[in-house]
């Protein structure tokens, strides 16, 4: 038993390196079976359901999840109250399903994000379909990195693979990112 696993090991390290593509080499993901297709509410319709039920707010962050279909939108909404609410939206009737608010912590960093974003999440989009034509948004969020604050955006192309797609909230400027 102990001389399989010695034996194992190394094949099974083997095999975990050449589907990585062998170490020190960038290469794109892989398709993704469970988004084949974007879904019948899709980003714009669902970022646009998401303003509007959070109070007329600035949406923060908006991702599909589960397997298609039905797939559920979430949605992070900074309200004009100050308050952020996180929504659960039907991918397929845009229905809106759950709402809970926040906590004061994660409103106070929202309210940080908002005031140095310049283009909102509609100019988020415009800038990630211009930087990946064809391509269908799955996520989008609103986050501070290296480059200041960002819209993180993913993308499905035609070849069914992600694309990831960092988008300035201040200038709209797009970087691919590998």
């Amino acid at each position: 038993m102990r001389l399989t696993a010695v034996l194992l090991v190394p094949l099974v390290l083997l095999v975990a390196a050449a589907a990585c593509g062998g170490g020190g080499t960038a290469v794109s993901s892989p398709p993704v079976p469970a988004l084949p297709t974007p879904p019948p509410v899709a980003f714009p319709d669902a970022a646009a359901t998401a303003a509007r039920d959070g109070k007329g707010g600035r949406v923060m962050r908006l991702h599909l999840y589960g397997p298609q279909p039905p797939g559920v939108w979430r949605a992070a909404v900074l309200g004009g109250d100050g308050v952020l609410t996180y929504l659960r939206m039907d991918a397929t009737t845009g229905a809106v399903a759950n709402r809970q608010a926040a906590d004061p912590e994660d409103a106070s960093r929202a309210q940080y994000l908002v005031a140095a974003d310049e283009i909102g999440v509609t100019g988020a989009e415009k800038a990630a379909t211009e930087a990946v034509p064809g391509a269908w948004i799955a996520s989008a969020g609103l986050e501070e990195g290296g480059r200041g604050v960002v819209w993180k955006v993913e993308m499905v192309d035609q070849a069914k693979t992600i694309r990831k797609v960092e988008v300035s909230a201040a200038t709209a400027a797009t970087r691919i990112v590998p």
